[in-house]
């Protein structure tokens, strides 16, 4: 569609009307930072080292590039941005306003307002390619955008700017409906600027394209050489441009020895507990949290979100009516198997667990003065609850959604109230979940 068309304006137009009115509540929801843009912070940490390293990166991709990596800080250490995320996604929006003369501080706290908009129009785009429905786009990306987790890392910038993330998924079910090289690169794209944003997304990105390929893979088959190419090739060549940018962080790791610890790995992931607690910040529920949690792992979303999505997944309806099979099998017609049984027991039994292990530092089973069982914290039961839920959906919702016992995964969500985007939309909360 040609720019000059009078739809392709309107449409543009109000893109930007969107995103504007997520720019407008971002003001909004962290005001007077709109008024204070030279001197505030959300504090004296890694805002202003990642305002120095997006005043840096700016710099250094308009003078030198090729000494990006070499920046003038910890002299004589080799590479010393790979000490650190590089933030080269954002600092590429900063440079307008660097070339103009705009203060270091000043353009941190732009970037910063323009990542809140960015996350939520990010989710905003996911949610109508999935629903092709403005006004619940509209909501999802509120959430999104402005979640409370993000307001328990206003330090970070780099997760702030999380829209790539959603553009990512909203590019592949987009090139997996209508295959076309120029939705192939919008694939390419969103996946090099998730990278080239923040290093730790780049990861979680590529995990969940690994998934969402697999789930659309199953639930609607493409057999095309082309398609596969165009795909692939387009992912391959993201890789290959994210390189040069990935092995200074290898040579740092290699050099002075940074590597992640189990220990540390360990001590930075969620608890299944966490995932009921959400930041003192909050105005809503922050009163209600005890002091002493970690911001860092506050994952409560809110309550308005998870009901709107049980409403969701309750209220859509299907094209094609239920089958009697379909209405035996939910109906309990259907014997269950024996591993089911197993998976009921498991998943009361991790059940109990998690809530001992929320209200006691320390739980232990005894039998004749020896300890059966110990459990310190909720990690290893939330793990296992949530594989074994997992698992069991798995199993029963391709009989519950799809018919009749034997009946393949893919008929069954052929069969389903969902389509295979929305299918694949909910294997990214699956992964974020147990992933946490």
């Amino acid at each position: 569609m040609s720019i000059l068309n009078p739809q392709f304006s309107i449409r543009a137009l109000r893109e930007v009307a969107i995103f504007l009115a997520f720019l407008a509540l971002a003001v909004a929801l962290t005001w007077p930072l709109a008024i204070r843009l030279p001197t505030a912070v959300p504090d004296l940490g890694d805002p202003l080292l990642n305002a120095w390293i997006i005043d840096w990166v700016g710099y250094a991709l308009t003078h030198k590039p090729l000494d990006l990596f070499h920046a003038p800080i910890f002299h004589p250490a080799q590479m010393p941005l790979a000490f650190s995320e590089n933030l080269i996604g954002v600092a590429l929006f900063a440079i307008p306003f660097q070339l103009a003369g705009v203060a270091p501080l000043t353009v941190y706290n732009i970037m910063f307002l323009l990542g809140f908009a960015h996350a939520a129009y990010g989710a905003f785009v996911l949610a109508r390619v999935v629903t092709g429905s403005t006004l619940p786009s509209i909501v999802a990306g509120i959430f999104f955008g402005f979640v409370s987790y993000k307001f328990a890392h206003l330090s970070h910038l780099q997760i702030i700017w999380s829209g790539w993330l959603p553009l990512i998924l909203a590019a592949v079910i987009a090139y997996w409906r209508r295959p076309a090289m120029g939705r192939a690169a919008l694939v390419f794209a969103a996946f090099v600027m998730n990278g080239l944003t923040n290093i730790h997304f780049l990861f979680f990105g590529g995990t969940g394209v690994v998934v969402a390929i697999a789930a659309l893979g199953i639930f609607r088959p493409q057999r095309d050489r082309r398609f596969w190419l165009q795909l692939f090739g387009s992912l391959t060549l993201a890789g290959l441009i994210l390189l040069p940018v990935l092995l200074p962080y290898r040579h740092v790791a290699d050099l002075y020895g940074m590597k992640r610890q189990a220990s540390e790995v360990q001590w930075g992931s969620a608890e299944v507990g966490d995932w009921l607690y959400t930041t003192t910040r909050s105005r809503v529920y922050g009163q209600y949290q005890p002091s002493e949690i970690r911001h860092e792992r506050a994952l409560f979303p809110g309550i308005i979100p998870l009901f709107l999505l049980a409403a969701a997944m309750v209220l859509t309806r299907g094209e094609r009516a239920a089958s009697p099979a379909l209405r035996a099998v939910v109906t309990g017609g259907a014997a269950r198997a024996p591993l089911l049984h197993i998976l009921d027991v498991l998943i009361v039994l991790c059940a109990a667990l998690l809530w001992f292990g929320n209200v006691t530092e320390r739980f232990v089973i005894t039998w004749n003065d020896r300890n059966l069982l110990e459990m310190r914290g909720t990690g290893i039961a939330g793990m296992v609850l949530a594989i074994s839920l997992l698992v069991r959906l798995l199993i029963r919702f391709p009989l519950a959604l799809g018919g009749a016992r034997g009946r393949s995964l893919r008929t069954a969500v052929a069969d389903s109230r969902f389509s295979p985007e929305a299918w694949a939309a909910f294997t990214w909360l699956i992964l974020g979940f147990i992933g946490s």
